[in-house]
């Protein structure tokens, strides 16, 4: 993305680009109050043997039963879990990937026909299995590639 300050040589002032954020800010804090029904970004504590289940609900049909990958690639893999934030899971699984194919944790495109959109706390629990798999510690089952 292009800068926008005429200094990095974008077209607009300091003074233009304090107005537009000082301008933006207030608007979009106000429509952050989830309008939208979307689940938050925020990243809470969840359990993650609770995320087994809504793993193999949501994500094993394309990802493979224990994370090892299927239709679509490896999720249960520590070096990409370690370079990955708990806070970007949980957006990948609320937005999806449209440019990989993988649903939002609304779609019911590729899930089993009853399945129902993800609540917060499901994408709690499911961020704390990947988090589980990230840092190798197998408790309730829960196995680590």
């Amino acid at each position: 993305m292009p800068s926008f300050a005429k200094h990095r040589g974008g077209t607009l002032t300091d003074e233009q680009i304090k107005i537009l954020a000082g301008g933006l800010k207030p608007k979009w804090q106000s429509q952050l109050v989830n309008a939208t029904g979307l689940p938050p970004y925020a990243v809470t504590t969840g359990n993650a043997s609770n995320g087994k289940q809504v793993f193999a609900a949501a994500c094993a049909g394309c990802h493979g039963a224990q994370g090892e990958g299927g239709d679509a690639g490896a999720i249960n893999d520590v070096a990409f879990l370690s370079l990955i934030s708990d806070q970007a899971l949980r957006r990948f699984i609320i937005t999806g990937r449209p440019d990989l194919g993988m649903p939002d944790y609304a779609d019911s495109t590729q899930r089993d026909p009853a399945f129902q959109p993800l609540t917060s706390a499901q994408i709690d629990d499911l961020v704390s299995l990947l988090a589980a798999w990230r840092t190798g510690r197998v408790s309730d089952g829960l196995t680590v590639q």
